[in-house]
């Protein structure tokens, strides 16, 4: 059994001058990212398309945050995500593999409907924190497979 020792809690939105952003080659995909080492996690709001142009640069992003040795929750927010490839998907599915060699956990929370049926069909549901619109969530769970184990102790408020 795993024993969480803290509790974070996210407020949206976030005060603009904690973000560090960057942008993809093509500008496609614009990234804001937290990386708070004292509470231990590392946030990615994306804003854009997550495609074969644009993954490679935020797997990069991805796995260099949960390296860091303070850092045990990577979480990824998808609410502006107009939409999501086979190497968007592929791309959060390769960042939770490294995060979890790191001894860390990737989430993805607020996915819109496109990207989460999208996340669905690559088998990449249970990957899913925080859904964006209550009625697309499954309250017991059961509709995620045992990828992650994202009981990490945060929420949004």
């Amino acid at each position: 059994m795993v024993v969480h020792q803290h509790r974070i809690v996210l407020r949206a939105p976030l005060a603009s001058d904690v973000f560090a952003p960057f942008a993809s080659g093509d500008g496609s995909l614009d990234v804001s990212q937290v990386v708070d080492e004292e509470t231990h996690y590392a946030l990615f709001l994306l804003v854009g398309t997550l495609d074969e142009s644009t993954a490679p640069q935020l797997l990069e992003h991805l796995v260099a945050a949960a390296r860091l040795p303070a850092i045990d929750l990577v979480i990824v927010d998808l609410l502006r995500v107009a939409y999501l490839g086979v190497a968007g998907a592929g791309c959060l599915e390769a960042g939770w593999r490294a995060a979890g060699r790191s001894g860390a956990t990737l989430v993805v929370c607020r996915p819109t409907r496109f990207v989460r049926r999208v996340l669905e069909a690559s088998g990449l549901s249970g990957l899913i924190e925080h859904d964006a619109d209550p009625m697309d969530a499954d309250p017991t769970g059961a509709d995620r497979p045992d990828l992650p184990s994202p009981a990490s102790g945060w929420r949004w408020e």
